[in-house]
């Protein structure tokens, strides 16, 4: 590591010479190989501390929305499994009725399938109503923890990749082009994963109502079967997706919305730029 350092040294020294078109002080003799060399090893050390602390905050929060995700699939793979058992109770109530004949056993055994088809559906419809509850408040908790993170995340990255590109164009080294280019393709692509993660929590909460609305409900008798399954539909209707601080829904389209005023930022200062050097 120390040897990689003393070779980008003067790569650095062409870095911290290039010229914006506001003025930078430096605290020591741009000329000093120890002030950059200390510098170095402090940017180094730096980095790594706050790549460590953001990959285990940003682990730890995508950890838990991708529970999330899957519990909400979980749910509306259950409804395929719903649909089933009511598409093979109206099987079997079309038998029981072609067998009106109470004399006859078929009749007797095919309603018994049919009550214990029903105690069935009842008992996983309330575990359904339960797990689906319990999911909506994660969300809810997650939405607390997380909102404001998200909102500083969102304007921080806008300004931060804005500069960087900035930087980019206007890098007189290969080494500096480098690391602003590679720095503003990675914060974007966080903030990409966050808007992508968020937009996943929201289409299998919308997909589970789906799921829910065409699990053949009309054919069922049982009102209390069909006010659970109403319930759950009128859950899923609302959006599940995080927002920033009740700002705005973190989803693909507010990345499309941060590209763009990313470049409004960018080009914004290319113009100055070039105003102030021609």
């Amino acid at each position: 590591m120390v040897i990689l350092t003393i070779v980008r040294m003067s790569f650095l020294q062409a870095f911290y010479e290039q010229k914006f078109f506001i003025g930078i002080k430096f605290p020591f003799e741009t000329s000093n190989d120890f002030a950059y060399f200390g510098l170095h090893l402090w940017i180094i050390f730096a980095g790594s501390t706050l790549n460590v602390i953001l990959l285990l905050t940003e682990g730890f929060t995508y950890g838990l929305i991708v529970v999330l995700i899957i519990e909400f699939r979980k749910l509306r793979e259950t409804f395929v499994q719903i649909k089933e058992k009511i598409e093979e109770i109206a099987k079997l109530k079309k038998e029981h009725f072609k067998k009106r004949d109470k004399e006859n056993e078929k009749f007797h055994d095919i309603q018994t399938k049919i009550n214990d088809l029903d105690a069935q559906l009842k008992l996983q419809l309330q575990q359904l109503l339960i797990d689906h509850s319990s999911l909506l408040e994660i969300r809810h908790d997650l939405q607390k923890i997380f909102s404001k993170v998200f909102l500083v995340n969102f304007f921080t990255t806008t300004f931060s990749v804005c500069f960087e590109s900035f930087n980019t164009i206007t890098s007189p080294d290969i080494a500096s082009f480098l690391t602003n280019f590679f720095g503003s393709v990675c914060q974007s692509w966080m903030l990409f994963i966050q808007c992508r993660f968020s937009e996943l929590v929201k289409n299998e909460s919308f997909a589970v109502a789906k799921n829910a609305y065409f699990c053949n409900w009309e054919e069922i008798e049982s009102v209390e079967i069909k006010k659970k399954i109403l319930i759950i539909l009128m859950r899923s209707q609302k959006s599940a997706a995080f927002t920033n601080w009740k700002f705005s829904e973190v989803s693909l389209e507010q990345f499309s919305k941060f590209v763009t005023s990313t470049y409004s930022y960018f080009a914004l200062l290319r113009q100055i730029y070039e105003v102030q050097h021609n």
